[in-house]
């Protein structure tokens, strides 16, 4: 899935309306995935999530070890699957949240 259809697939935060951003961070060094971190063994402990750049509303975390960079696409669309899955539900907890800060 690349950047650009990842922007077009998912759905504007359900609490704000905002625009969604999908992360894939390397579990053992805390940023980014880069080209440099598949090392010998090829294997990387990744996370993926959507979170949302105005209100900062995070979605369901996709955690586990990929062996080859082109799983990543498949991570980051279970993270943009989960975020669109979200339903009006989840409205009343933001709000509370919000109110309770």
């Amino acid at each position: 899935m690349s950047h650009q259809t990842e922007c077009e697939t998912m759905l504007p935060c359900p609490f704000c309306g905002g625009p969604p951003c999908a992360v894939v961070m390397n579990e053992t060094t805390s940023r980014a995935v880069r080209d440099e971190d598949w090392g010998e063994d090829g294997v990387l402990f990744i996370s993926a999530h959507v979170f949302c750049h105005e209100c900062g509303a995070r979605g369901e975390a996709f955690q586990e070890p990929i062996a080859l960079p082109p799983e990543l696409p498949v991570l980051k669309e279970r993270a943009a699957k989960a975020w669109n899955d979200r339903n009006a539900r989840h409205l009343g907890l933001y709000v509370a949240s919000v109110r309770g800060a």
